[in-house]
């Protein structure tokens, strides 16, 4: 009897082991599997070795340690320099995540063992993603290290988010990982190669709809725009005319060192840049968040920016944030090519964590351009699925985004703006001051970038493909994939506490009358 406790003892202790190196393993590959080291490939597999240890490997009252030592090694590497940096602010925030991780995987092990593992390529996949949606939905968080960002430069699949947005193309790589894990742990739990395959069989058909639906979306959209786009090098608006696709050249102006000279010089800091955009063809210039430290609808420098943009017949975006008695007033002034002022839109997501606010968020406005609409959103606004899709159902065909990133997420932030392009079928400009500045076409491909580690000056011209019809279904479609799986989870949940309430109750009325007779 001591021979077999000891047997069960170390069976556990080296399971436990092993079910730990495996979540660490996890952990690391999805880190990595995002930029800078941007091995995508990994993302499509990270989950299995998880999974593994979740269903095999612990035993089944440690089951909730593998999710939770996944994530936190992924998101301990993935935002390193930033906990670094300010690991009291993110305490809190890395705590409340935690803690969401372990109610939504808690009992994962124990309600498939029940159910027999019949949900086993649906509840996980719910899960993961109802979580990304709940932090698209709160205010201070966002999208970022969603799945699908680890696949910006990844054609194929960024196509998928036209159709299913950023939340299914996650859901995507969610299920792959799942159905490679479910090939072991069927296997292993005694199921047969029949129900094995039967699962492998309905996730592949899943994925071969959506890859499909993708690429027949995306063709639609171009024939519709009247066949191929017209290729970059027009120098702004060829394709106006019977047309619905336009080629624009545009300039993203990451003024490095300048930027730290905007209060002294004002304007004048920037003209040189302005002059060279317009010099190469550029019809639209961004400038980035922050670049001025008083209102340009105010003297002097309305008549500085108005009399530059007539002079170049270019429309400027020139952002600037003004402290106020109520709080910061974080907005982008438009300005069209006849030096007129249009209009400001503001910050719609200010970092709160760090103190930040934006008195006048909550106003969407669009801008009319020749060749369409214009959208601004503000750095931190790129992080949420919802600014620029409510812009893109208001006509923009094109966003415009100054940013001022930081040196720790300048590698990432930038990938976000592929898939706000794709979802939604609008272009993207991205100014940051600093260190990551990039010009995204229609269908998610990065037509320029300067993004480094160090602070450089970089004036980004280049031709993109700007769709003038109706926005792509994926933003609207990745909103309500997100909503379903969350409805998903908490009947999986409902249904789980529902039959261990049955059985608690049946087991308590066999109990009694066992102890009648």
């Amino acid at each position: 009897m001591r021979i077999q406790y000891q047997d069960e003892l170390w069976e556990m202790a080296s399971g436990t082991l092993l079910g730990i190196i495996l979540s660490i393993v996890s952990g690391v590959c999805l880190w990595v599997s995002f930029p800078p080291a941007g091995w995508w490939i990994l993302a499509w597999v990270a989950l299995v070795p998880m999974a593994v240890a979740q269903y095999v490997c612990f035993p089944g009252f440690l089951a909730f340690m593998a999710p939770l030592i996944t994530f936190r090694v992924f998101i301990g590497g993935y935002f390193r320099e930033v906990i670094r940096a300010s690991s009291v602010r993110h305490s809190g925030s890395m705590l409340l995540a935690l803690a969401a991780v372990f109610i939504g995987t808690a009992w994962q092990r124990s309600f498939h063992e029940r159910t027999r593992y019949k949900w086993f390529l649906v509840e996980p996949v719910c899960f993961w993603v109802a979580f990304e949606w709940v932090r698209d939905q709160l205010r201070s968080v966002g999208t970022w290290a969603s799945l699908a960002y680890s696949q910006y430069n990844v054609n194929p699949v960024v196509r998928c988010a036209s159709v299913v947005g950023t939340m299914g193309v996650s859901a995507v790589i969610l299920l792959v990982n799942y159905t490679f894990a479910w090939g072991l742990i069927g296997a292993r739990k005694g199921r047969s190669r029949k129900e094995i395959a039967r699962k492998v069989l309905w996730a592949a058909a899943v994925f071969a709809v959506v890859f499909a639906a993708s690429w027949w979306k995306v063709s639609v959209a171009r024939w519709s725009a009247g066949g191929l786009c017209p290729v970059a090098g027009t120098g702004g608006q060829s394709g106006v005319d019977g047309k619905r696709c336009v080629t624009v050249r545009v300039a993203a102006c990451q003024p490095g060192e300048k930027y730290s000279a905007r209060e002294d010089q004002g304007v004048s800091v920037y003209e040189e840049m302005v002059a060279q955009a317009a010099r190469e063809g550029s019809s639209l210039f961004v400038l980035p968040e922050g670049c001025f430290s008083e209102d340009p609808r105010d003297e002097p420098i309305r008549s500085s920016l108005t009399s530059l943009a007539r002079r170049y017949r270019i429309a400027i975006v020139a952002p600037y944030i003004l402290d106020t008695p109520k709080g910061t007033i974080n907005e982008a002034v438009f300005v069209t090519s006849g030096g007129e002022i249009a209009g400001s839109s503001p910050k719609h997501h200010p970092l709160s964590i760090y103190g930040e606010t934006s008195v006048t968020q909550g106003s969407y406005r669009v801008y009319d351009v020749p060749w369409g609409k214009v959208g601004i959103i503000i750095c931190f606004d790129l992080d949420f699925t919802g600014v620029t899709r409510t812009l893109a159902n208001m006509g923009a065909n094109l966003i415009a985004v100054p940013s001022s990133d930081w040196q720790s997420v300048a590698s990432k932030h930038y990938t976000h703006a592929v898939f706000r392009a794709a979802e939604n079928g609008v272009a993207i400009v991205k100014a940051d001051s600093w260190y990551s500045s990039c010009v995204v076409s229609w269908n998610g491909r990065i037509e320029a970038k300067a993004v480094s580690r160090f602070r450089h000056q970089e004036l980004l011209v280049a031709d993109v493909l700007v769709r003038t019809g109706p926005p792509l279904p994926g933003g609207k479609v990745g909103y309500y994939a997100g909503l379903l799986c969350l409805i998903g989870i908490t009947c999986f949940r409902v249904y789980d506490l529902v039959g261990v309430s049955k059985r608690i109750v049946w087991r308590g009325n066999r109990t009694i009358r066992a102890g009648v007779k």
